[in-house]
């Protein structure tokens, strides 16, 4: 079989270290390694510019408040479509609910594509936290529904369905039309058994295979040579890599740590990730950058995340809105012990064998870290958490995603029943 033409649309790309940006980047770097033709279209990067790559399709966009990727305009999608066509296209793949994304579903439905929709976000965590997104949620939907069954929004009555969805109306209309966007597609990824069970309650109905996106193992973390060295005399150091932002648990964080600090007051805690659009959390912030035992580093590259994984002694992780947290792949191939409380992400994380999991409270999260600090002081249990933790995070990589993402592609190209698939979800 021919290798497929892939057309890779994501809301989500460019620099930045961001879960989305860098699964869709690995998945592009891995097909093209292997000799497909990748159309790869995103939003432009900050400077209004894409890459020289003329099979990357950069849209024109612009950087709104508070949004951490540039968001496309929507200038330039004819001209983008009517190039796209010559590129004989085999398989669509879209990541994301955005212009870009909801402009691939629209080019595989109108050029009778096979569609993958990979889903990386928990939305609903993020209208929680984000009250500017509720006003566009209902025309949203609206676009989604016209675009993914070609039928104008004809509103469904939200009081009917409170029972699934609550009565939220707002939360409402985004579950439904997550619903009406995943149906469309011939087949739906999720990167975790805890996003498969969620899209499943939703009501989604295409089939759903489970691909986790892969910890880039070429990070040169040599956590060897710090599990037998003697204890260091900043004491103990706790790691949060991520965004600094409401939904990933920040307050929660800071919260837990100021307990911890009574009872292990040479405690210190790093935080590695872009704070500057966590506006809500300014406040706390500021408090926090008075502290002490307490260093925010900002972003980084990448390739320097090495050094701050090895010079920790554990890492925490506060979030619950995460879809995989490829964070906790690094730390576990890293030899970290982790604190989480995130009681279904699981892949690389055992209770007591090289994790403490635990309720999502400022209290329950402080009994934990003290916990870790405990047993971080026997050589003996950071060993055995190390060897756990690596065993395990080395299951996942961008080579393993990959080649199930083209196992897919192979297996729905050609589909006899893929049209009468869509044509029933349009109905």
């Amino acid at each position: 079989m021919q290798l497929p033409r892939v057309g890779l649309f994501t809301d989500s790309a460019g620099p930045g270290y961001n879960g989305v940006n860098i699964a869709v980047a690995q998945l592009h770097e891995e097909l093209r390694a292997r000799g497909h033709f990748v159309a790869f279209v995103a939003p432009s990067d900050s400077k209004g510019k894409g890459r020289a790559d003329k099979s990357w399709y950069a849209l024109p966009s612009l950087r709104l408040p508070g949004m951490h990727p540039p968001v496309a305009t929507g200038w330039g999608l004819f001209r983008c479509r009517r190039l796209l066509v010559q590129e004989r296209l085999d398989v669509v793949h879209v990541h994301g609910v955005g212009l870009v994304s909801l402009f691939g579903i629209y080019f595989a439905q109108k050029n009778s594509l096979p569609l993958v929709v990979s889903w990386h976000t928990d939305l609903s965590s993020y209208l929680q936290h984000y009250g500017y997104l509720r006003p566009l949620v209902r025309l949203w939907r609206h676009v989604v529904t016209t675009i993914c069954t070609h039928k104008p929004d004809q509103r469904m009555n939200c009081e009917d369905s409170d029972r699934r969805y609550g009565s939220d109306r707002q939360q409402c209309d985004l579950a439904i039309g997550t619903m009406i966007l995943l149906n469309a597609a011939d087949y739906v990824t999720a990167p975790s058994e805890k996003v498969a069970n969620q899209l499943k309650h939703l009501g989604v109905t295409t089939p759903i295979k489970m691909i986790p996106s892969g910890a880039d193992l070429r990070i040169p973390v040599l956590r060897s040579r710090v599990v037998d060295a003697p204890r260091r005399s900043h004491g103990h150091r706790f790691l949060y890599v991520g965004r600094i932002t409401p939904e990933k648990g920040i307050a929660l964080l800071l919260d837990a740590f100021s307990i911890v600090r009574h009872k292990v007051p040479n405690a210190t805690m790093v935080l590695v990730g872009d704070y500057r659009n966590a506006r809500r959390l300014r406040k706390r912030l500021r408090a926090a950058f008075n502290d002490s035992n307490i260093t925010f580093v900002g972003e980084v590259e990448r390739t320097a995340l090495a050094e701050y994984y090895s010079n920790a002694d554990s890492f925490v992780f506060p979030s619950t809105s995460d879809t995989q947290a490829l964070v906790l792949h690094e730390a576990a191939q890293a030899g970290l012990p982790i604190v989480s409380v995130d009681t279904e992400l699981l892949a690389v994380l055992r209770q007591n064998k090289n994790a403490l999991i635990c309720d999502a409270t400022a209290a329950s999260l402080a009994v934990a870290m003290t916990e870790m600090v405990a047993l971080c002081s026997d050589s003996t249990y950071r060993n055995e958490a190390s060897k756990v933790g690596k065993a395990m995070s080395f299951r996942y990589s961008k080579e393993q995603q990959a080649a199930a993402t083209i196992d897919l592609y192979k297996s729905i190209i050609g589909q006899p029943d893929r049209h009468k698939r869509a044509e029933s979800h349009a109905r």
